[in-house]
């Protein structure tokens, strides 16, 4: 029984692994860009932020359910397609709102250090975006 757990300790592990790096390669990509496209990727994550924070706490976020939860990360990722699809600067935005949907899944999962992760290296980019 007790294996049952580390099974699925380890299966969250690997969730989280994955998603990190997923971000951490997107931020070390955007990071190399020019001031001006890093932040266009902050202008992204302070409206994706501001969306979220319209509707939800991270407490009441992780209190929905499954389908109330995956319906704001379907609006996520269809405002970041629409963003994408534009072209010019302003697709660049995309890439914020990317960073804000693998921040809200690790809300969604609770990990408080994996949030914590994420919001010191969105600051950056937010800041940035007071440029704009």
């Amino acid at each position: 029984m007790f294996g049952f757990f580390k099974k699925k300790d380890a299966d969250k592990d690997r969730v989280n692994l994955a998603i990190r790096q997923e971000f951490d390669q997107t931020i070390a990509a955007a990071r190399v860009a020019p001031l001006s496209k890093q932040a266009r990727v902050g202008k992204g994550i302070v409206d994706a932020l501001s969306d979220f924070d319209r509707k939800y706490t991270k407490e009441s976020f992780q209190e929905k359910s499954f389908p109330e939860r995956k319906e704001f990360l379907d609006a996520l990722a269809k405002k970041q397609e629409e963003l994408r699809i534009k072209g010019g600067d302003i697709s660049i935005e995309h890439i914020g709102y990317s960073l804000v949907s693998r921040w809200v899944i690790a809300v969604a999962m609770g990990d408080n250090q994996l949030v914590k992760h994420f919001d010191e290296h969105m600051a950056y980019f937010k800041r940035a975006a007071q440029s704009l």
